[in-house]
């Protein structure tokens, strides 16, 4: 690890390179010892008050007394004022992951009350030979550093009360960090869906692509890999339980989208609820390429997930988040709707859908049928197609006239964020978020047949389970959201389709339909839900 260290004249920026010499035991670099010895043996015609052309001068030798370092794996700390705001650029990412950054500055309201202690202090470590600096000149020093790093994207460690407290923080951080340090990469090493023939960022390149977006520090790093393959790479990067940084190759993510769901998320954050929001960089862009990937920037919510509770914990929350939407779209109904579709849209197609030129239900549902006629049961996948065309043809002719609104759209429990007590706090996860029809979107939160229980308990007590848990949905939902009686019609007609053709539902027929023990029900069951009414 190299700890660079920098900073304004009087800042202490010597004092805290000798405590972490005698914490970490790691040699020191002073950049002012360097300087005078370049001085004085006459190679360079330099004087100490050409501090601009010292900093050029003086820094591309630094910068490779540290690369030299990192390469040997060696510890250093290096200290001096001589280092130019944009240092970053000048060392790639296999460097920068082993630097450690800290720039002190006063702020104006300390160096007032502090200014005689700050002369006082002045030679604690070294004594200095020239010390005329003014009160006026120490803050604009100070007032210069701060601003310069700050908007290069680094972090200022900013002295307002106490130095001691600061630095202290400062040096116990190091101290952890030195002792993780070298086992800390581990970490970052991508899942068994990441393709082999790819070659995931390391750490120096995500403290690189961070600092894009205007954010200096990286002190810990978690990377959560959900990606499915090479055509579909997810790698956060969960980087000071503040942010997470995405790397992906997600098409559908364009910066129209990302400035839609920071809309939507703002109406979420007004609703009451904790979203991670997108961070653009300092040019309003939300991307940043990197490779054949592209990264881009949220914010982290430290909040534990709905699907972390037990079963019976789960029951209690699940009613919340019913209500939650149903709240929500009372708000915001026909509020800002936008052109991309939620994941549950039938006939105009979501993102994922358009490719293949189905909504999923109608692809779920073929294949459902596909599955009973390899059985040798085509009278009832007709009867259930003549009955799924019968129920499309309802909600086709309706559909453009039933209010929408803009959801999350992925309101499962791996999605929602809790709080202390167990209750719903937030929403995260965004990418499925689109237009919904209101009633489509209530639907599909109902619940299905029972596909947790895998023993036989008759067809006619799981279809029995779900029009219960149907009726008690609707109720809530309603007694919350003010439907229209058309709305309340097409909500059963949406409630049917969800049931026939819904992901969890169609897994659960065709699993059932493989499985000797089940194989009866499962065909009773279907062939009820072709006859379910639907006026």
């Amino acid at each position: 690890m190299v700890i660079l260290i920098t900073g304004a004249s009087h800042t202490g920026k010597t004092l805290l390179a000798q405590r972490l010499l005698e914490k970490l035991k790691f040699p020191y670099l002073s950049i002012d010892h360097l300087k005078m010895g370049l001085i004085r043996s006459g190679n360079t015609a330099l004087t100490p008050e050409d501090d601009e052309k010292l900093t050029d001068y003086l820094w591309p030798i630094v910068r490779e007394i540290i690369k030299t370092a990192i390469e040997n794996e060696q510890d250093l700390i290096v200290e001096g004022c001589y280092v130019p705001f944009s240092w970053r650029a000048e060392l790639d990412g296999r460097y920068q992951k082993d630097i450690r950054f800290i720039c002190l500055a006063m702020t104006e309201d300390y160096i007032d009350a502090h200014f005689g202690e700050i002369e006082k202090h002045g030679s604690d470590i070294e004594k200095r030979l020239f010390d005329d600096c003014t009160k006026e000149e120490l803050k604009a020093e100070n007032r210069r550093y701060a601003e310069g790093f700050t908007e290069a994207g680094e972090r200022v460690a900013l002295i307002e009360n106490d130095y001691q407290s600061v630095t202290a923080k400062i040096t116990e951080m190091l101290e952890k960090e030195a002792k993780t340090m070298k086992t800390t990469d581990e970490n970052l090493t991508p899942g068994k869906h990441f393709p082999e023939n790819m070659t995931a960022p390391d750490r120096g390149e995500i403290l690189a692509a961070l600092a894009g977006f205007g954010i200096a520090g990286g002190d810990e790093i978690r990377l959560i890999d959900t990606s499915h393959g090479a055509d579909d790479i997810r790698l956060n990067y969960i980087i000071d339980k503040k942010w997470v940084l995405r790397f992906c190759n997600a098409p559908e993510m364009t910066e129209k989208r990302m400035n839609e769901l920071n809309r939507l998320i703002g109406r979420y954050k007004d609703f009451g609820l904790r979203c991670p929001a997108f961070i653009p960089d300092k040019d309003g862009a939300f991307f940043r390429g990197w490779h054949e990937l592209v990264c881009y920037l949220a914010e982290y919510v430290d909040l534990p997930l709905g699907d972390e509770l037990s079963p019976e914990e789960q029951d209690a929350l699940w009613p919340e988040v019913l209500e939650s939407v149903a709240r929500f779209a009372e708000r915001y109904k026909n509020v800002d709707l936008i052109d991309t579709m939620g994941m549950y849209s039938l006939f105009d197609l979501a993102p994922y859908d358009i490719a293949v030129g189905k909504d999923e239900k109608q692809q779920n549902f073929e294949r459902l049928t596909e599955k009973l006629r390899e059985m040798g049961e085509t009278a009832l996948a007709e009867r259930l197609e003549k009955k799924h065309s019968e129920v499309r043809e309802k909600l086709r002719a309706v559909y453009r006239e039933l209010p929408r609104c803009v959801f999350q759209a992925d309101e499962n429990l791996s999605n929602v964020l809790i709080d202390e007590n167990k209750h719903m706090a937030g929403l995260i996860d965004f990418n499925n978020a689109g237009t919904e029809v209101i009633v489509n979107q209530f639907a599909n939160l109902g619940g299905g047949f029972d596909e947790d229980t895998l023993e036989p308990i008759g067809a006619g007590t799981r279809l029995e389970n779900y029009l219960k848990g149907e009726k008690k949905l609707r109720a809530r939902m309603l007694g919350i959201y003010h439907a229209t009686e058309l709305e309340e019609r097409a909500m059963e007609w949406y409630g049917w389709i969800a049931a026939a053709a819904g992901w969890p539902q169609v897994c659960f027929f065709i699993a059932g339909l493989e499985s000797e023990k089940l194989r009866g029900e499962i065909l009773d069951l279907l062939a009820l839900i072709a006859e379910l009414p639907c006026d």
